[in-house]
């Protein structure tokens, strides 16, 4: 038997993954079965197309990323933000300032 796309498990179809208004994973993400856990999740995208997202819902911008759409990279961001003396206003709402670490 096969579900209609997005619903799992094969033998059930009666798991999906976490849904908004804008769909299955926010709109930012794909659906797919876990085996091991026994349970539907989102994989989130990370590219300069789409967006850095994070989250069960594919909500949340990635670490280092910030803006409304998860495409503003934070200064140095991701192996080197903020120069590592400071911490980027990240996420949906973030501004990308650094503010430093008091010595």
């Amino acid at each position: 038997e096969n579900c209609v796309d997005g619903w799992f498990p094969a033998q059930s179809c009666n798991q999906t993954c976490p849904s908004t208004s804008r769909g299955a994973c926010n709109g930012h993400g794909s659906c797919s079965w876990d085996s091991s856990s026994g349970i539907a999740r989102c994989k989130c995208l990370g590219s300069i197309s789409h967006g850095f997202w994070q989250g069960e819902q594919c909500t949340e911008c990635q670490s280092g990323f910030y803006g409304s759409s998860c495409l503003l990279r934070c200064p140095g961001a991701p192996c080197n933000t903020c120069g590592l003396h400071g911490v980027c206003s990240d996420g949906f709402n973030g501004t990308g300032a650094c503010t430093c670490f008091s010595d």
